[in-house]
């Protein structure tokens, strides 16, 4: 009787401890908990493979995506461009030489920053000094030339210097000098040599567990991380802040920087004035104050633009504000309206200004010249302008080996190496082709010994508007090594861009690329 009760105890002891591990750890709340968890990870997967990235494709945020490929554009046009401010300052390239002597009977200097230099630009031509020069063509004037010179981050008292080593040795018949807010800095201690780069690494990828995470959550990750910077940057400085106004180019306009800007203009005047050629500076506005907010962006500008117009004038200096322009044009631009405020910027990662601004840009200056100096412009042609041969100036990568007659193209696809292709926004690799004129198709091939199938894409300028929008036509994927696309006629005028994603294998990487009017 004792043993059994002692069996009887130990039991009911098991059974208590039992019941108390099932009161804690519950079986049916470990399976909520297990499928909350496995919830969670979904709805985490689900966020950033497939809603971040289609909110970044449809331009309503910025992603890791765009950022990295924001930071291979500006590698590759560090690449492409070999200007130099020791040297020369114009910009060039292996597909755009530009002689000390123009080939045509009259010459116009751009002079700039980052602006004229392309920040953020894949295409050449959609810089605004050739939209300039696009529309110039457009309107008959066919024996104008259009250089640009200048170098991201540069001030007016740097740009000065560059206009006194770029105009006697290019002798242009005309110069415009394009101004945007932060050109008035001066407190920086930056001077030329510091802003020739001549060592740009190519974009790279960090190891560590926060790498790690964004490896696994690479939209997410970016996302929450610029949240937390911006918090940080309100807190900290209160940059956010309604006193503290984020746009820091209004206290340019007084104090210290002022004074000293003063006398910058005093020398730039003085330049100007000096020269046997006639110039004029043109205000090229492109802020917006983190919203589409029409009335607030003309208060912006009503407050930062007359005070260095005023200053200008006073020194006897031309001044032209393209404002009215560019605000028309946002005004009209539909993609702005349905894509918001990032459609200010040439990609949802930087805010250069977008093809729309940029083409507006190039409007008014010709506008102006029409009318304030048509001397330089030279004869108009009466003839419609065609474009019947092809010619690439621009690429990405910026070194593919290209050979170019007429409507055929030889270029040698690279390896697959992801530093030297495009990926957005087609979010696979691919290489792109820039045509120094829109050219018409009615169809287009590709062939080589290598090529087992490619996808074709092509962007087109718009017929009334001007300028290529970057929206990418796919004219679909093929298998084999001989390919024919039909262009459909919607898509087969002023073709812009052509832009190939293709399989090549083996040793011989040469394709021939043909256009068919």
């Amino acid at each position: 009787m004792i043993a059994a009760g002692k069996a009887i105890k130990k039991t009911s002891e098991r059974q208590e401890k039992t019941a108390a591990k099932a009161a804690i750890f519950p079986q049916l709340s470990v399976k909520y908990f297990s499928l909350s968890l496995a919830l969670l990870l979904l709805v985490s997967i689900v966020l950033d493979r497939l809603i971040i990235p289609a909110l970044e494709d449809d331009g309503k945020l910025v992603s890791s995506s765009w950022s990295e490929e924001d930071e291979f554009i500006y590698y590759w046009a560090h690449a492409r461009n070999k200007a130099d401010l020791a040297h020369n300052p114009v910009w060039h390239s292996r597909l755009w030489p530009v002689p000390e002597k123009s080939q045509k009977a009259h010459r116009i200097l751009v002079l700039g920053d980052s602006f004229a230099w392309g920040h953020g630009y894949s295409n050449m031509n959609d810089i605004w000094w050739r939209q300039l020069a696009r529309e110039l063509d457009r309107r008959g004037y066919k024996d104008v030339e259009v250089i640009a010179a200048g170098m991201q981050g540069l001030n007016t008292r740097l740009e000065l210097e560059v206009a006194k080593k770029v105009i006697p040795r290019f002798k242009p018949d005309l110069v415009i000098w394009g101004y945007i807010p932060n050109d008035a800095e001066e407190i920086s201690t930056q001077n030329a040599e510091s802003l020739d780069q001549k060592l740009l690494f190519r974009p790279h990828r960090k190891n560590g567990v926060l790498e790690a995470f964004k490896g696994l959550y690479p939209h997410l990750s970016y996302q929450l991380l610029a949240q937390r910077e911006a918090y940080l940057r309100k807190t900290r400085s209160g940059e956010f802040a309604k006193e503290n106004q984020p746009n820091w180019v209004f206290s340019m306009l007084s104090g210290e920087n002022w004074k000293r800007y003063s006398k910058t203009l005093d020398n730039t005047a003085e330049y100007l004035n000096s020269l046997s050629i006639p110039s004029f500076i043109m205000f090229l506005p492109y802020e917006c104050p983190g919203k589409i907010d029409f009335a607030e962006i003309k208060a912006h500008y009503d407050r930062l633009f007359p005070p260095i117009r005023k200053a200008f004038e006073d020194r006897n200096v031309h001044v032209v504000d393209a404002y009215d322009t560019w605000i028309k044009a946002a005004e009209g631009e539909e993609n702005l309206q349905k894509k918001g405020v990032l459609w200010f910027g040439i990609n949802p990662a930087n805010a250069h200004p977008n093809t729309w601004a940029t083409h507006a840009y190039g409007s008014h200056a010709a506008d102006v010249l029409e009318k304030d100096f048509a001397p330089i412009l030279g004869t108009k042609s009466s003839k419609s302008p065609t474009q019947t041969s092809i010619r690439v100036n621009d690429c990405i990568p910026p070194n593919l080996q290209i050979q170019q007659n007429d409507n055929k193209i030889v270029i040698v696809y690279p390896a697959k190496k992801s530093d030297d292709f495009r990926n957005m926004p087609l979010r696979k690799p691919f290489i792109e082709l820039n045509l120094e004129t829109p050219i018409n198709a009615k169809e287009i091939s590709l062939g080589g010994t290598g090529l087992k199938g490619a996808s074709l894409y092509v962007t087109n300028v718009d017929g009334k508007k001007h300028f290529d929008n970057g929206e990418m036509f796919n004219l679909g994927q093929k298998s084999g090594s001989w390919l024919l696309w039909k262009v459909p006629e919607s898509h087969g005028r002023e073709i812009n861009t052509i832009s190939i994603s293709a399989n090549v294998v083996g040793q011989s990487r040469g394709l021939i690329l043909e256009i068919k009017n």
